[in-house]
């Protein structure tokens, strides 16, 4: 008599474990603790790129200036020695009378052609008390872009910006200005920011505007 075939029984298929969630909860735990690294790396990375592009002036790295009014103007503008932002030189603004301006300057970074149509504002980190004006411009050889705003300081260091954004229109320089020309005026300026601010960015009818983004 033949004998009667044997079935081969079939084996289930367990699912099987990826490699990397094999070896144990502390394997596993520092495997997901790398991919959370590498994640958030990644995510830093591309906030950097897109980060709005801005330019910093200060006296320490000799892009920031201070000029006194005419000879006979009231208004000064000098070079100090400031305890109070780590001993670091800023420009000191001061009027004795009303006068022609003193002010702290500095040339931008040239407007190229794919920042046509965006936004700039100008902020200022300032002490002391007194009246200034920011100004923010575009020089052009037929007409010249600008936005201007008057400002109170009073007490020590803080951010005081633009109201409203200066939109480019074409290529050049951007030119800033922080200027004192009022009686009772002292004013320390530790530095300038121009910032490019995104499309969607709407002026503010307050000077107080957020800090330069970092």
């Amino acid at each position: 008599m033949d004998a009667k075939p044997v079935k081969k029984r079939s084996k289930s298929k367990t699912p099987t474990k990826p490699k990397f969630l094999m070896g144990g909860s502390r394997r596993r735990f520092v495997v997901i603790i790398l991919i959370i690294a590498i994640i958030g790396g990644g995510l830093a990375v591309y906030k950097s790129f897109a980060a709005t592009p801005s330019w910093t002036y200060n006296v320490a790295s000799n892009n920031m200036i201070g000029t006194s009014g005419a000879s006979n103007s009231p208004c000064k503008a000098t070079k100090v020695t400031d305890a109070a932002k780590n001993s670091n030189t800023v420009i000191n603004l001061t009027c004795g009378g009303n006068g022609a301006p003193a002010t702290a300057s500095a040339v931008g970074a040239s407007i190229a052609p794919t920042m046509i149509g965006q936004p700039f504002r100008l902020c200022a980190m300032m002490s002391g008390s007194g009246n200034i004006n920011l100004n923010l411009s575009i020089p052009g050889t037929l007409s010249q872009q600008s936005v201007s705003t008057a400002a109170t300081v009073s007490g020590g260091y803080a951010y005081t910006c633009t109201a409203k954004t200066l939109t480019a229109q074409k290529t050049g320089p951007i030119t800033a200005t922080v200027s004192a020309s009022r009686l009772n005026t002292n004013v320390r300026v530790a530095s300038m920011t121009i910032e490019q601010m995104p499309p969607s960015y709407a002026s503010t009818a307050s000077v107080k505007a957020p800090a330069p983004t970092k």
